[in-house]
């Protein structure tokens, strides 16, 4: 992979060092709504990578949100190449001809530092980056949107903001993060932690599911059913290949009952891949876990 440095493209290894894998924050944030990006259908273009859980997330949203005739779609390929990172399909070729998704960068973000990740909010208007951060996004397009959706919910209900963001802060830092903590840490420390995280997480989800609610918060779907359902989706691709196995599917029924309902979702279907593509994509990063000599499977004993 690489990364922008002031613009320019570099090649480098995506993992450092470091024996604790730590992610970098989005630095893209502006808002539709802002004076210079208003609310309009058509003019907002997404780009994402099937198998990337975050860019997911954006497309689970607009889904559930009927926004496909108000938000475009470019799906880059499923693997990066080494020497460019995200590259486009040629049979989904990108509508100005860019070959990678750091030309993205470079053309909407002046000098731009840092990773060329996805989900991608472009702007044909002003030809810029309105924002790379998929927890922005898709609030953008429940909200600043909400008018051209088919299918409008308020995911983000008043009465429950405190809540939501408690969740989703757990979910993030244990799960959805935790996951990649323990399939790319470089020490067995670092890995054994992440796997306790998240399957501390999964036993607490378990028990507040275990009371026959739909969704997280009851009977609402909400922001929080939408930001952990895409790592579940996953979850079979890091039990085998970042060794998040420590117990299994029997531990938490309510939590995989809970990821079967979230695949009947409406709009959700199209945007999922097969379990054993998720597995092969995660199996061709050579620091991954089931890939490191350093990093052994976690037992742990006390696992409900």
């Amino acid at each position: 992979m690489g990364v922008m440095v002031e613009g320019k493209w570099q090649t480098k290894d995506s993992i450092g060092v470091d024996p604790k894998f730590e992610r970098e924050a989005s630095t893209l944030r502006a808002t539709i709504g802002d004076p210079e990006y208003p609310a309009q259908a058509g003019r907002y273009l997404l780009y994402v990578v099937l198998g990337c859980p975050w860019a997911h997330r954006t497309l689970v949203m607009r889904g559930l949100l009927g926004l496909e005739d108000a938000i475009d779609v470019v799906i880059l390929a499923d693997r990066p190449s080494f020497e460019d990172g995200w590259v486009f399909d040629p049979n989904r070729p990108d509508p100005a001809g860019r070959r990678a998704l750091h030309e993205v960068y470079s053309a909407g973000v002046d000098a731009y530092t840092g990773r060329c990740t996805v989900p991608v909010l472009w702007d044909r208007e002003t030809e810029t980056i309105v924002n790379n951060e998929s927890a922005d996004i898709i609030r953008m397009m429940a909200q600043e949107m909400a008018t051209f959706a088919r299918m409008p919910i308020e995911m983000r209900p008043a009465d429950l903001v405190n809540e939501l963001d408690a969740l989703n802060e757990r979910i993030y830092r244990n799960l959805n993060n935790g996951v990649y903590r323990a399939g790319f840490a470089q020490s067995q420390a670092g890995h054994d932690a992440a796997v306790d995280d998240v399957f501390d997480t999964l036993d607490w989800l378990e028990a507040r599911l275990a009371d026959g609610r739909e969704f997280l918060c009851g009977d609402r779907i909400t922001e929080a059913d939408v930001r952990l359902c895409t790592t579940l989706f996953r979850f079979e691709a890091y039990r085998e290949v970042f060794y998040c196995d420590a117990a299994g599917p029997e531990a938490h029924p309510h939590v995989w009952a809970y990821r079967d309902r979230a695949r009947r979702w409406n709009g959700v279907a199209p945007t999922l891949k097969r379990a054993d593509d998720y597995k092969h994509g995660y199996a061709m990063i050579p620091f991954a876990a089931a890939n490191n000599p350093r990093i052994d499977r976690r037992v742990r004993t006390s696992a409900a």
